[in-house]
């Protein structure tokens, strides 16, 4: 008969780094030390400061521009 432990979990998720957002399955945004890296299949799509808004705001552009479907 199999029994029941109540302990922890032996293969806990470890899950994303702490400063890491998961978009979705290709894509994460990791925040370290006064920077940010966007990632997209393993691939660094943009770097720039923690604040520095216009380069966030290319970064998102570029992001949504690769991610979308084409119509071709």
């Amino acid at each position: 008969m199999p029994t029941s432990t109540a302990g922890p979990d032996l293969f806990p998720d470890p899950g994303p780094p702490e400063g890491t957002i998961v978009v979705d399955e290709r894509c994460l945004i990791r925040t370290k030390e006064g920077q940010r890296i966007v990632v997209v299949a393993g691939i660094p799509l943009s770097h720039y400061p923690v604040g520095d808004q216009m380069a966030e705001a290319y970064a998102m552009v570029c992001l949504v521009d690769r991610c979308r479907p084409r119509a071709d």
